[in-house]
Formats: C-alpha cells, sequence, structure tokens
C-alpha cells in the first residue's frame, strides 16, 4: 500500500507537470508570457496544480485500498494515524512535482515527455519497492534507491501503516524491515524522524534547483 501510494504521487505529478511541455508545443505558454503573469508565477501555478493532483490521486487510492483491505481481511487504519497518512501524502505530491518541473524544464516536445514518463512510470514501481522488495535487490541498486526521494515516501508510508502489526512478531524486526523497505538502510535503519529530515531536506534542495532554472531561462531570454 505504501509503495502503491508513493507511485501514484510520482506518476500524477508527472501528468500535471507534464502540461508545460503540451502548453509550450501549442504556444499557449506563448499566450501567459502576454500577460501581467511572470514567468516564475506561471511555473509555480503549474507546481501547484500537479501538487494538488498529486495529492487527490493519492487520497483516492488510499481510500479505496483502505476500503477493500477492510472488506477482504479485516484490516483497519487507526483514526489517528490520518493527519500523518495526510501530511506525508502532502510532502510526496510536493516532492514529486518539484522534481517532475524541474525534468520538463529540459524537455521540447511532447514526444520527449511521453516517451520519458514511460521510463518513469515504469521505473518508479521498482525504485519504490513495489514489485520486488528492496533488499532482494543487489547491492547497487539499493544504493541508486537511496537517490529516489519516492523511495524515502515509500518507506515513511510503510512506518506508519505498519508499525502496530510488526509489534509482538516473533522475527528480527531490524532484518525485516530492511528487507521490505521499511526504513532505508544509510549509516543505520532510518526512523520516521530521520525520513521526515530527509524528506523536508530533499524538498528544499528542489525548490532552490527549480528556482535557479527558471531564474537562468528568464535572463537568457531577456
Amino acid at each position: 500500500m505504501g509503495g502503491v501510494l508513493a507511485v501514484t504521487g510520482i506518476t500524477t505529478a508527472w501528468t500535471g507537470a507534464a502540461k508545460i511541455v503540451v502548453d509550450k508545443e501549442r504556444q499557449v505558454w506563448d499566450d501567459f508570457i502576454l500577460t501581467d503573469l511572470s514567468p516564475f508565477k506561471i511555473q509555480l501555478s503549474y507546481l501547484l496544480s500537479a501538487s494538488l493532483i498529486a495529492l487527490v490521486m493519492q487520497a483516492f487510492l488510499f481510500a479505496v485500498m483502505a476500503a477493500y483491505f477492510s472488506w477482504q481481511d479485516g484490516l483497519t487504519i487507526p483514526l489517528a494515524l490520518y493527519p500523518q497518512l495526510l501530511l506525508v501524502a502532502v510532502i510526496s505530491a510536493v516532492s514529486a512535482a518539484l522534481l517532475s518541473v524541474i525534468i520538463v524544464q529540459f524537455l521540447s516536445s511532447t514526444e520527449a515527455e511521453g516517451r520519458l514518463g514511460t521510463i518513469i512510470g515504469t521505473a518508479s514501481g521498482f525504485l519504490v519497492g513495489v514489485y520486488v522488495p528492496i533488499g532482494v535487490l543487489p547491492t547497487m541498486a539499493q544504493n541508486v534507491i537511496k537517490f529516489v526521494p519516492g523511495a524515502y515516501v515509500a518507506s515513511l508510508y510503510r512506518q506508519l501503516l505498519m508499525t502496530e502489526k510488526l509489534d509482538g512478531l516473533n522475527i528480527p524486526l531490524a532484518e525485516f524491515k530492511e528487507l521490505m523497505g521499511i526504513g532505508l538502510k544509510l549509516e543505520h535503519l532510518t526512523t520516521e524522524a530521520d525520513t521526515y529530515k530527509i524528506l523536508v531536506l530533499v524538498i528544499g534542495l528542489e525548490a532552490l534547483i527549480l528556482l535557479a532554472v527558471v531564474l537562468t531561462k528568464t535572463a537568457k531570454k531577456v
């Protein structure tokens, strides 16, 4: 469930951000430039719309999956977790939207956007541990995953959703968590607090990169 929600955030944010490429190819972007809106405000509007799309889709999918697990398996998610899960969904949406908007700045055609979108949609399932548990991947692949923001989002979802389920299990918890991506192994296995800090830093870095890219492109046109 955590992995699927993380992938949903990534792919739907990309869909929203990719509208930039479509609008530029159809000269809609030029129409926006003729208004009083600055390039920065235009980019910000796309960023906010992509974030909102990713957030709404995560919420919708969460509701569907929670209802299914409750009906099929009798599993319920405590209401006390909902505020934290919403916070993770917001973080996921903003992080994925920022990264997507950064990437589309360097695309000039919808054909290139479509191909890259297909790659992102396919690869994201592996990179956040949906198709294969992270712990069974080769060391090189696990090291690559540690640079993917979505992997930390999926990890945080898992930590929130599975903490109570893991209590009392007669298994080596640290090994199981590392295997299933319930925390990522850096110097140590990341905790919820560690993961929050990492994602906040990632969002800050993405925002600075996007700002630098937008200012650079604006300066060149001037």
